[in-house]
């Protein structure tokens, strides 16, 4: 994911995890449970969605997880948001990590 995910107000979005690494071994962990949640800059989740959402893994790659946001959302263009991911594959391999979010209007 780049530094800050642009998330199209009105349009399904694709959020993508991509090459998520055993730290340690720097093998690529293709079995974990990975969920996001979309947030206000206030902590509470964005209308219009079920949350947590499961990233699903694609198959065949090396650690990316993909799910879609759903043009449904209520989001307001020019306004913050953070992608709050988990990654869970087990004892010793768990990670949290908040991605900004900018909600912006397809021209």
């Amino acid at each position: 994911m780049s530094n800050v995910q642009v998330i199209y107000v009105g349009n399904d979005t694709i959020l993508e995890v991509e090459s998520l690494k055993n730290e340690l071994t720097g093998l690529y962990v293709n079995d974990a449970t990975v969920t996001v949640t979309l947030e206000e800059t206030d902590g509470v989740d964005v209308a219009g969605d079920s949350w947590p959402k499961t990233l699903t893994y694609v198959g065949g790659s090396n650690g990316a997880y993909r799910a879609t946001l759903v043009f449904g959302l209520a989001l307001v263009a020019g306004r913050k948001y953070n992608a709050k991911i988990t990654a869970d594959a087990g004892a010793g391999l768990r990670a949290a990590w908040t991605v900004p979010c900018l909600a912006r209007e397809r021209s």
